[in-house]
């Protein structure tokens, strides 16, 4: 074959060639990625990625991974999923541990492909609309702080009298830890099974020390202790004027703290509880 023939033949295959190299597809109008948890998902620290298809042409979701300086590490959700037109899914992954000190926005990175086929990669800020991020991180370097100046717990013993029907007691006992800094609790809470009540046995929402705290049952329902998750968590209030750094929600100097009893004290109040109503 000619020389010439050779080298025309050469510049057809590579212009071929270059005609079937695609670029990555771009994130589709209207495609929407929002971070949130619903209550069940407090204690178990999931966190819900919320993915909105907002375009005219289904994709898939292949994968979604979230990143926050906040949080030490990235969650990752890989399982695959359809996305009509208009539609929304809900991609649920564990929140890595929180980070203290540092702030930062955080980010999502989306791997998809279109309707036509064509695979892409973004990555995007999400929408936080109920500021989620901002208190859970500022919840946890709360308890981060108070852990490092004093252990908080829910007394063993609890003080009732069968049959009496009269107010039970138990303690919400600080031990310091000794380390610098200055920890006030402000205020123990009533929880959804127990109503607080003061020294006439008036009902109050809260108590404004810890040590001993008198209560009574809230509602005398059996389904109510049967289905109890967090009737014997006290919330308490505390201040905190430490060495503490500062996240992205403020200094981290007041806030609430949950506080739970033992399982062994938790079954003597459900005891208290079916005496004091009777069943």
């Amino acid at each position: 074959m000619p020389t010439r023939s050779v080298a025309l033949s050469l510049c057809l295959a590579m212009l071929a060639l270059a005609g079937c190299t695609t670029s990555p597809a771009s994130l589709p109008d209207g495609v929407e990625l929002s971070v949130f948890q619903n209550r069940s998902d407090y204690a178990t620290r999931t966190l819900v990625i919320g993915v909105a298809n907002g375009s005219p042409e289904p994709i898939t979701v292949t994968r979604v991974e979230f990143s926050s300086p906040r949080f030490d590490g990235t969650a990752v959700w890989d399982r695959g999923t359809d996305l009509r037109a208009g539609g929304q899914v809900d991609l649920r992954v564990p929140l890595p541990v929180s980070v203290c000190g540092v702030a930062g926005a955080p980010s999502i990175r989306i791997i998809f492909t279109t309707a036509d086929g064509s695979d892409g990669a973004a990555t995007v800020t999400p929408d936080d609309p109920r500021d989620r991020l901002d208190e859970i991180s500022r919840e946890e370097c709360l308890v981060e702080e108070v852990a490092r100046l004093a252990t908080i717990t829910v007394g063993d013993d609890v003080d009732w009298a069968a049959g009496a029907h009269a107010p039970a007691s138990v303690s919400i006992d600080v031990a310091p830890t000794g380390a610098a800094g200055e920890l006030t609790v402000t205020a123990v809470r009533q929880t959804v099974l127990l109503a607080l009540v003061d020294e006439t046995n008036a009902r109050v929402p809260s108590l404004p020390h810890a040590g001993t705290v008198r209560f009574v049952p809230s509602r005398c329902d059996p389904h109510a202790v049967a289905e109890d998750k967090l009737g014997t968590v006290f919330p308490v209030e505390v201040s905190v004027d430490g060495t503490a750094g500062t996240i992205s929600a403020g200094t981290i100097s007041a806030g609430t703290i949950s506080v739970a009893a033992s399982d062994d004290t938790r079954v003597e109040i459900y005891d208290y509880i079916a005496d004091f109503c009777g069943y």
